[in-house]
């Protein structure tokens, strides 16, 4: 398999570039998020883009794939979550241009511990807001709805702004952060 699915053929100082890229990326969407309640198209366009720019310069048209599959397997990965309205349209595109710069084994990582570290926060919330077994008590009606109609339903109403909702671009922060140690 090509190398560039893993890590590009890059230095140190190009790390360190896509890290900055990274972190500058997820502040300005964490920010937006939790003002709008939804990340704007704006700053994940322009994340891609930067991807793109930063990894063909660096490493010509093997960087350019590494961006693409960085792109696309989000995409790909969450469009259940999406469709089933678990997650939104803007959070998948924060991955993607996540993606655009890290590239996809970097993405499969992030989308795995944001999921993982989301689900700690999302119980810690619950408990401090004590609505653990009101949560609970939802989704397993959610489920059986889901079962008894034969057909999915969407999980939440995006287009309601409400304090108590978690912001998951919180999520893919902490995860990406905890994806660049590892790395």
């Amino acid at each position: 398999m090509a190398t560039f699915l893993l890590i590009p053929q890059v230095g140190t100082n190009v790390y360190f570039i896509t890290f900055i890229e990274v972190i500058v990326l997820l502040i300005i969407s964490v920010i937006c998020d939790i003002k709008t309640y939804k990340i704007n198209n704006t700053i994940t366009y322009l994340g891609c883009t930067i991807g793109l720019l930063t990894n063909s310069y660096y490493n010509g048209a093997e960087g350019l794939l590494y961006s693409l599959l960085g792109i696309i397997s989000p995409i790909l990965f969450l469009w259940v979550f999406y469709s089933l309205r678990m997650i939104g349209a803007g959070d998948i595109k924060l991955f993607s241009a996540i993606g655009a710069i890290m590239g996809f084994n970097f993405t499969l990582y992030n989308i795995i511990y944001s999921f993982l570290l989301g689900g700690i926060l999302a119980m810690i919330l619950m408990l401090i807001r004590k609505n653990l077994k009101q949560r609970l008590f939802y989704l397993v009606s959610y489920f059986k709805s889901c079962v008894s109609q034969g057909t999915a339903r969407a999980y939440t109403d995006f287009s309601i702004k409400d304090s108590s909702k978690f912001h998951f671009s919180i999520a893919i922060m902490i995860g990406a952060i905890v994806s660049m140690c590892m790395l």
